[in-house]
């Protein structure tokens, strides 16, 4: 369609570096995209436009539309296994935890750690994370340890510091592995 073709356009522009066009084609491509009522760009539209808020470091701009992503989400993902959806986009896990994960970094990079925390929470007690999804968990887990660390609640920070090492430890992602154990290592001291 005309808005996917204009939608790959804008993320072009992000990728490119070009955060304020994409920003500025991104919102009047959101306003059309909204009265047509396409859930699928509705939720890539609001995502793009938080990203590049967040890539200019307007976090207070951007979380607005990482939560509008989420509520799309929320409203047309499939939670259980076995019931069928005619969009098989709002079946993807992946969206769903990238946008948690978003929202709480936003969260946290603008002081409001008790929602950040809740959002990081929200990933790291999904059972049903699949394991190309679990570095996801392990960054929510080790953005946890780091709260928790400042907040001087060290066996949480542990805690939270061993699951994100575990995790990475099963990936053989050695770099964010080694990040985790220096979470933990400033936990003892």
């Amino acid at each position: 369609s005309v808005f996917r073709f204009r939608y790959q356009h804008v993320k072009k522009l992000y990728e490119e570096e070009n955060y304020s066009k994409s920003l500025e084609l991104g919102l009047v491509l959101l306003n059309e995209v909204e009265l047509q009522n396409n859930k699928e760009l509705l939720y890539l539209c609001n995502f793009l436009i938080g990203d590049a808020f967040r890539k200019m470091n307007n976090h207070k701009k951007a979380l607005p539309y990482f939560k509008t992503s989420l509520k799309v989400l929320q409203k047309n993902f499939v939670l259980k296994e076995g019931f069928e959806n005619s969009n098989s986009f709002f079946q993807n896990e992946e969206i769903v935890v990238k946008n948690l994960l978003r929202i709480g970094t936003e969260h946290y990079l603008l002081s409001q750690i008790d929602s950040a925390k809740f959002y990081y929470n929200k990933i790291t007690e999904r059972e049903s994370i699949k394991w190309n999804l679990s570095k996801i968990k392990a960054s929510a887990y080790g953005n946890l340890s780091g709260i928790y660390l400042v907040e001087g609640n060290f066996q949480l920070a542990k805690l939270n510091s061993l699951k994100a090492v575990e995790i990475y430890k099963k990936k053989k992602d050695v770099a964010n592995e080694a990040a985790a154990l220096g979470n933990l290592a400033s936990i003892h001291l």
